[in-house]
């Protein structure tokens, strides 16, 4: 299996000291967002592109650091105005116990096609 790089477009929220640009990064990837910034609340996004790219994606890994739910949307950049469709519904990464708590924020996840 061949890991894609990825190419920041553009970030909503970041912490100081885990910014969005940190995806790009092989050995450190931790993007996390300040909780005070978020608008709506809660939530964050961020934009990325897959250098090269793919023509089929057979796996997501996800590594938390204390996000409780996610999702994958995935469009052509060719395509204006994009069309996104959903690559890996939402997914409940924390329980709210653990959200409250802050445990296990460190868990990693690995989503494929099998």
């Amino acid at each position: 299996m061949t890991t894609i790089k990825l190419k920041l477009l553009s970030c909503s929220n970041s912490a100081v000291g885990a910014p969005g640009s940190n995806v790009e990064k092989i050995d450190l990837n931790e993007w996390q967002t300040d909780p005070k910034c978020c608008k709506p609340p809660g939530e964050a996004e961020i934009l990325l592109q897959l250098t090269p790219a793919a023509k089929t994606i057979e796996s997501i890994e996800i590594c938390n650091a204390g996000t409780a739910l996610i999702e994958v949307l995935a469009a052509n950049s060719a395509d204006e105005p994009r069309s996104y469709s959903v690559l890996l519904p939402v997914q409940i990464i924390m329980s709210p116990t653990e959200c409250k708590s802050g445990s296990n924020r460190n868990r990693s996840r690995v989503f494929d096609t099998s």
